[in-house]
């Protein structure tokens, strides 16, 4: 169960900061219009140089954009602990497996490459090389894994949709331009995203409409990662090796 604390601890910390940034962001914004308008800023970008100075109020206009990157970097980060952790796991797995301590069917059949010549242990070999390989795998095929032997209630089934949505939405963040894509409401089984904007409001977004991410679309997320893995932790804890991930 370390892996899950120390996924939710990161969780916990990370909404924090986001808290944190929109509200510094909020409270610069009223500051900025308070300011007379000659107030400028330059940064520093080595030891004597600096940049020349830059009107604040003309880079007020800019802050709902540093309000997306904020979202968005927030998102990311969290999406990426989330693969970690369903890598945790399944390693986690593999070794109590090879172990012999508890057998775990439902990995099923699975191949790897090792080397007779390498130093390392042969068994180790398998362990690496099958970690690599499921890292590697398509997110579908992960979540699958990991869902056959930590079978998810129907508020845990429902938390995985939420959280699947969002794997997606970094994926259009990395390679889409941050937009809706057709091969993503293809696999969602969807004509159109749905996503909370700063209201809490439900927009659907059609293809090529741009993915705007909110505090209340990131709680969403944060309150659904929360639940599958204190679900998954419940699960752990019935282990009695007490050699839990």
């Amino acid at each position: 169960m370390e892996k899950v604390d120390e996924f939710q601890r990161l969780l916990t910390v990370q909404f924090r900061e986001l808290v944190l940034a929109i509200a510094y962001l909020q409270i610069g914004q009223q500051s900025i219009l308070r300011m007379p308008a000659e107030a400028s800023i330059s940064l520093t970008l080595a030891e004597g140089l600096t940049t020349e100075p830059m009107s604040l109020h003309e880079l007020q206009p800019h802050s709902g954009s540093v309000g997306l990157g904020i979202a968005e970097l927030f998102q990311t980060k969290v999406i990426a602990a989330w693969a970690d952790l369903l890598g945790a796991l399944f390693e986690f797995f593999v070794q109590a497996h090879l172990d012999g301590r508890k057998p775990f069917p439902a990995l099923k059949k699975r191949t790897t490459k090792v080397g007779f010549s390498d130093s390392v242990d042969l068994v180790e070999q398998v362990r690496q090389g099958l970690a690599a390989d499921f890292a590697f795998g398509k997110y579908a095929d992960r979540i699958k894994v990991i869902s056959d032997v930590l079978t998810p209630s129907t508020r845990g089934a429902s938390a995985l949709s939420v959280i699947r949505k969002h794997v997606f939405i970094r994926n259009s963040t990395q390679h889409h331009g941050g937009r809706v894509y057709a091969e993503m409401l293809q696999q969602l089984s969807t004509r159109s995203l749905n996503v909370l904007d700063h209201s809490g409001r439900t927009l659907s977004l059609r293809e090529d409409e741009a993915i705007h991410l909110y505090v209340p679309e990131l709680d969403c997320l944060k309150s659904s990662l929360f639940l599958i893995t204190n679900e998954w932790r419940e699960q752990l804890a019935t282990y009695s090796n007490g050699s839990n991930p």
